[in-house]
């Protein structure tokens, strides 16, 4: 049994003083008081006044410590984004396969099988069925439709959960409905509408058959206007639905984030999207041929478009707090429980009894933090 002491600790609802937790095979035990008769006979770990809070779950990196997924992906190209993130603050990570070759992406999804499924709980394939208008940095030559030999062919290959991004339009039938949509949903995957030219119906109606929300939010969607709601639209007045939001400063105003936080409350969480150099001291990188350099904590193309971020989950939490006047209680959950509910995972996000032993452990600034799976 191990005893984290010495701390304030957030448990997902309340900050609480004068408790450690103890955890015993991955699982918390309880959160109890110092003076409790059990921590005596635990290992203890010392985390120095330090505040302990549920472990940040990161639904989107690409990459980080100076490797790119989608360059190589293996076992070892996971354990080392994952490393670089974890001194971010992330303690559990979905790494993310952008549109790329299928000889490419069977390789991706058995590097994340090949993992700790404790700390990788999934693969986000982000891509091939999405708008080709809305692409952005994604490879064009690698969009495919979603017929159901590409679905049958992607869920054969193995065990792990997965979550998708694609455009809610190409999956629509002629008759208004998904089936290829329901083909993903049965199969346990979470499915978000992302890279989209979809008019807000269509999104609307996405959701309504079992779409899990949208993939980084504002970002690579048809906008909201006065007589054309967009994708957007969709995702601010719906009642369901969860999204990932890129809380940097660059890829949304940080107005937009406290709008998306008023209207969607609990269910908009944090991402990175994060690209090779976050958490690294990278300026520069190839991705599919095309150089992208890194400037002030955003990743640009030549021609200027946006190739993802530069940020560390700890630096999301912070700017929610800073910029976006959300509250520390909030911004931990944005970072933890949020993402978590999202992909339908019940097992983290808190620090109670039962929970896995997934924690970050920052500073009271939130200038500093590190992941820690026991």
């Amino acid at each position: 049994m191990e005893a984290l002491r010495n701390c304030r600790i957030f448990d997902g609802e309340r900050f609480i003083s004068s408790h450690a937790v103890l955890t015993e095979n991955g699982k918390i035990i309880c959160v109890c008081r110092e003076d409790d008769e059990r921590i005596q006979t635990a290992h203890k770990l010392d985390l120095g006044g330090a505040l302990l809070v549920p472990g940040f779950l990161d639904l989107q990196a690409n990459g980080g410590g100076g490797v790119l997924f989608n360059d190589s992906p293996s076992p070892k190209t996971v354990m080392k984004i994952y490393e670089a993130h974890r001194k971010g603050g992330t303690a559990l990570m979905c790494p993310t396969f952008i549109t790329d070759s299928e000889e490419k992406l069977h390789r991706a999804i058995q590097a994340v099988d090949e993992t700790a499924e404790r700390i990788i709980p999934a693969l986000h394939i982000e891509g091939f069925f999405i708008s080709e208008k809305k692409s952005g940095i994604h490879n064009k030559d690698f969009i495919i439709s979603p017929t159901p030999h590409a679905i049958s062919s992607i869920l054969s290959q193995g065990k792990r959960k997965k979550i998708f991004t694609v455009a809610p339009e190409v999956f629509e039938s002629t008759n208004g409905d998904f089936p290829m949509l329901q083909m993903l949903t049965a199969a346990n995957c979470t499915v978000f509408g992302g890279h989209t030219d979809a008019e807000c119906d269509t999104f609307l109606r996405f959701l309504k058959c079992g779409g899990a929300g949208a993939t980084h939010l504002y970002n690579a969607m048809s906008g909201l206007s006065a007589r054309k709601p967009g994708a957007i639209g969709a995702v601010l007045t719906c009642e369901k639905g969860f999204s990932g939001i890129i809380a940097d400063g660059y890829h949304v105003d940080y107005a937009c984030v406290r709008l998306a936080k008023k209207t969607l409350g609990d269910r908009l969480f944090l991402v990175t999207d994060a690209m090779p150099p976050a958490c690294s001291d990278m300026r520069e990188y190839k991705l599919q041929g095309q150089t992208i350099k890194a400037d002030d904590g955003v990743c640009r193309s030549e021609d200027g478009v946006i190739a993802g971020s530069c940020l560390s989950m700890i630096q999301a939490v912070r700017n929610c707090i800073i910029h976006c006047d959300i509250s520390a209680e909030e911004a931990i959950k944005m970072a933890s429980l949020y993402p978590a509910l999202a992909i339908g995972k019940t097992d983290t996000g808190r620090i109670c009894a039962g929970y896995d032993a997934a924690f970050t452990v920052t500073n009271e600034n939130f200038t500093e933090a590190e992941g820690m799976v026991m």
